[in-house]
């Protein structure tokens, strides 16, 4: 079977949920929760569709457990890492790490700094800072890293995590994706005319543009069994064509070695993935690629899926969340229908899911995210206590 990592608890905080389970229902209910956005104006006119977690922002007071002085990006962080670690069981803190994945933190800080100048001491628009006062917080003693891969960084912090077990530098790591919808991030995509006017349609043949989203999501994880196991990881990869910084490579090249080699990894076959997550951001290019190189590693399409067009492109956050709901999918044996698709609009034929599909023998799932500057990440999530 070769070497595994347990996911033994897991948090997630989505516009359609405060916890997995919530969100999990949602998605089996058909719910989307991208509304036109209003909190965030941008003064162009404009109005943005996004996934916002309904009680994080405005006048109202903070949901249970969250400080009423934290930013929102370090009270999601706590939050969902309080709640993971307490699934968990009795852990040894000296010897639990963490591993932050974000793409902009809590930009928002740096935002409302740049309106009304004051003490920096909360100043979580920098990933490490984050990561260091959020592990001080929880009391962890073991190492503590901040990755910002694009939205790829979820997976690559995941893998991280893995590898420090691996090397004895820790017992346990819990590992936190997280973004909140912000000005400075609303106003980038739109920039690259990136965002579309309602909600997202991954791989159809009438897309136009992503949705974004926000989220936390938090995993422990251990080497090896684990009595609480929700699934296990199997392999993975990273790579990088490093064809713009931006735009995503036109051939899907480097997103088929990252499923070959997670393949590989694993020990599996192409026949032995019951599930793809696609990335699936609903832009005309990325979808196009994705297609492109699951049909490559794939050529019998296993049910493939984007979740996007239910919680929103949540960026960093959207790694380590769409594992969490991989293991919804493994425990629950039911794999969710990809919504807004309609019509396939990619070259390749993958088997777009346009209803939820009973799938009780789905033993293993590959995950696929990727960023800007051409960095690809799959990994394999496989069913607790599968041989």
């Amino acid at each position: 079977m070769g070497d595994y990592w347990t996911i033994c608890a897991a948090d997630l905080v989505t516009a359609l949920g405060d916890d997995p389970a919530a969100t999990w229902n949602a998605i089996m209910s058909g719910a989307c929760g991208l509304r036109p956005l209003k909190s965030l104006a941008q003064g162009d006119g404009r109005t943005y569709v996004a996934a916002e977690i309904p009680w994080l922002r405005g006048s109202g007071a903070p949901a249970p457990g969250l400080p009423a002085d934290c930013s929102p990006a370090y009270a999601l962080t706590r939050r969902v890492g309080r709640r993971a670690l307490a699934q968990a069981g009795p852990l040894l803190a000296s010897r639990t790490g963490l591993v932050l994945a974000t793409t902009k933190a809590g930009i928002d800080d740096l935002e409302r700094q740049l309106v009304a100048p004051g003490p920096a001491a909360r100043s979580h628009f920098l990933p490490a800072r984050l990561a260091r006062d959020l592990a001080t917080d929880l009391g962890l003693g073991g190492p503590v890293l901040a990755t910002s891969n694009a939205c790829a960084s979820g997976l690559v912090a995941i893998a991280q995590a893995a590898r420090l077990l691996t090397s004895g530098s820790c017992e346990t790591m819990l590992v936190i994706g997280v973004d909140i919808l912000s000005r400075f991030v609303l106003a980038g995509f739109s920039s690259l005319a990136a965002l579309s006017a309602r909600p997202c349609r991954p791989f159809d043949k009438l897309r136009d543009g992503l949705s974004l989203g926000e989220s936390a999501a938090a995993i422990v994880l251990r080497r090896g069994p684990w009595p609480t196991a929700l699934a296990t990881i199997r392999g993975w990869a990273v790579t990088n064509d490093a064809t713009h910084i931006t735009a995503p490579s036109r051939t899907g090249l480097a997103l088929t070695q990252a499923l070959q080699k997670s393949l590989s990894a694993a020990r599996l076959a192409p026949q032995d993935i019951g599930y793809i997550n696609a990335h699936g951001t609903g832009t005309v290019y990325n979808d196009e690629t994705e297609s492109l190189a699951i049909y490559s590693v794939f050529a019998d399409s296993p049910p493939v899926s984007s979740l996007k067009g239910y919680i929103g492109h949540t960026l960093g956050a959207a790694g380590v969340a769409e594992a969490i709901l991989c293991t919804e999918v493994l425990r629950h044996g039911v794999l969710p229908a990809s919504l807004g698709f309609e019509n396939l609009g990619v070259s390749k034929p993958i088997r777009l899911l346009t209803g939820h599909q009973p799938a009780p023998g789905v033993n293993h799932v590959v995950t696929i995210k990727c960023g800007f500057g051409g960095i690809n990440a799959a990994m394999i999530l496989s069913r607790a206590n599968h041989e």
